[in-house]
């Protein structure tokens, strides 16, 4: 926990101020914390084991089925990648409801393509319009600096009062 300290002290408008003024200490709680904004969550996308990526598709630059990776078909016969399962679907809503509870602010919400982290951050439903993120995708793009964007996005402070919110794949390579 962090204690902060303040001090008031009151002054004229010749620039005269009052030698001892008033203090106040203040903790706050996390709640408090994630309510007055300035941090940015990483979601792993919820519960997934319903079908499996077909890899053998490429990347984006190579594959010759353009978007594979944000089918959302879940009959495994013609899935192309993989999809949320019942508890992933009760975890993301979960989460939401949690977050929306304690009050927690949203400004922006970033999620790689897969329709698996679309979908969890859909279902979180924390306000903000869904963005795109190559940076946060899955072996389709630029897999090998998949990490070190993460980590830019993680170090990129949210619009005040406010947090950002992230949703992609757990692993980096």
């Amino acid at each position: 926990p962090h204690t902060y300290h303040y001090a008031v002290y009151g002054c004229s408008a010749g620039g005269a101020c009052e030698a001892s003024g008033d203090a106040t200490t203040l903790t706050p709680t996390l709640t408090e914390c994630l309510a007055g904004g300035g941090y940015t969550f990483f979601w792993r996308h919820a519960s997934a084991d319903v079908c499996t990526d077909n890899l053998s598709l490429g990347t984006a630059a190579t594959t010759s089925s353009p978007d594979w990776w944000r089918s959302c078909d879940a009959s495994c016969g013609t899935a192309t990648a993989r999809q949320l399962n019942a508890t992933g679907v009760s975890e993301s809503e979960s989460i939401g409801q949690d977050l929306d509870a304690l009050g927690v602010p949203f400004g922006a919400v970033l999620s790689s393509e897969f329709c698996r982290a679309q979908q969890t951050a859909s279902l979180m439903d924390l306000g903000p319009t869904i963005e795109d993120s190559e940076e946060l995708t899955y072996f389709v793009y630029d897999e090998a600096s998949r990490c070190a964007d993460s980590y830019a996005l993680l170090s990129t402070a949210p619009a005040a009062g406010t947090n950002t919110a992230l949703v992609s794949h757990a692993g980096f390579t």
